[in-house]
């Protein structure tokens, strides 16, 4: 009991630590709930459900940064704050796998993906995935794409770095 104390206490809202207490506490409900109804092969319908429940649990701040990048037009940092930095490089390796994958699929004719192709494309998504959370606390987060060029297109490396003007300049 002290452990779930402890969890609850000191980790964000959205970490590994608090995802893993989610998905035991899931699979003994379900497997409670699936005992009780006597569904056939109950243990592994409940493993199931509640590894469905956590990955959802999981997908939540990424859906919410889907949403306001769809409805907004732009990316909003916020929306991944209550994840923890491993969380975020999750993200980013899901994101980037995903994306990489699908793109090898469509290229290749016979729809078939070697392993040294696999093993390539999880080593960039890793890549991908260390990077977010870095990208992430940046300050060209939350800006448009419109206003991060017009802020990248300024030839003024010192405003780049700092994001204040040379005196004596614009």
């Amino acid at each position: 009991m002290l452990a779930v104390v402890y969890l609850t206490l000191t980790a964000k809202p959205l970490s590994l630590r608090r995802l893993l207490l989610f998905f035991v506490f899931a699979l003994i409900a379900a497997n409670l709930a699936f005992a009780v109804l006597h569904v056939r092969h109950g243990t592994h319908a409940a493993l199931v459900t509640a590894a469905g429940v956590t990955l959802l649990a999981w997908s939540m701040p990424l859906a919410r940064l889907v949403y306001g990048a769809i409805r907004f037009r732009m990316f909003m940092p916020n929306a991944l704050a209550p994840a923890s930095d491993f969380i975020l490089w999750t993200y980013g390796f899901a994101l980037a796998f995903a994306t990489m994958f699908a793109i090898s699929v469509m290229t290749n004719r016979a729809h078939e993906v070697p392993l040294g192709i696999l093993a390539r494309l999880g080593a960039a998504a890793f890549l991908v995935g260390t990077l977010l959370p870095v990208g992430l606390r940046s300050r060209f987060c939350g800006v448009s794409p419109h206003g991060l060029l017009q802020t990248l297109l300024r030839a003024d490396p010192v405003y780049l770095a700092t994001g204040r003007s040379r005196k004596g300049s614009r």
